[in-house]
């Protein structure tokens, strides 16, 4: 079987409706959402997962697929970062850059776009995952902006899109929710 694709791409920690702090239960309730929603991809045999690493989203995305390695040990995952320069993280929050480097440490793959910033280059990223995806999943409340247009993007090259912050999307195709950490710690 062909493995599928699946690339994140969404909101930064300002722009999401809750704190990105495990004491918010809002919090809580979105990470496992999201979770399930990446468990429920590998039951349908997505095996590769691209994250862009920006703050918020991404991060949280990428921190999920690492932990379903270790939770599904038999099942093959993979994780690459596309990166759309090196210095990406100047001027972020100390516990995001911890977060983004323990990812990139931990990931399959990295993939830098570029050594320095110019304009354009996060546009870039996106449509480099975009173009390698067979879904987007993502956390889109209809704000213009940024993550607008990855999915028009996706949208135009025929991508399929999951947008967990539509009301009822937690299941793709019909697939069950797996809910095997639900109310349990994560590691």
């Amino acid at each position: 079987m062909e493995s599928k694709v699946c690339c994140f791409s969404g909101y930064q920690p300002d722009k999401l409706p809750f704190a990105c702090d495990k004491a918010d239960p809002a919090y809580n309730a979105f990470e496992n959402k999201l979770l399930d929603q990446i468990l429920c991809l590998v039951q349908q045999g997505y095996t590769d997962f691209y994250t862009g690493m920006a703050e918020g989203f991404d991060i949280i995305a990428a921190e999920l697929v690492l932990a379903a390695q270790t939770f599904s040990p038999q099942a093959v995952l993979r994780l690459t970062c596309v990166i759309p320069f090196r210095s990406q993280t100047a001027g972020w929050p100390r516990d995001w850059q911890e977060r983004y480097r323990h990812v990139l440490n931990e990931a399959d793959a990295v993939i830098v776009l570029a050594e320095h910033y110019y304009r354009g280059c996060y546009d870039d990223r996106n449509r480099y995952m975009i173009d390698h995806s067979d879904l987007l999943l993502t956390y889109y409340d209809t704000k213009a902006g940024g993550i607008q247009n990855v999915v028009n993007y996706a949208h135009k090259k025929g991508i399929e899109v999951c947008n967990l912050a539509e009301e009822g999307n937690s299941t793709l195709k019909g697939a069950p929710i797996f809910s095997a950490w639900k109310g349990s710690e994560k590691a």
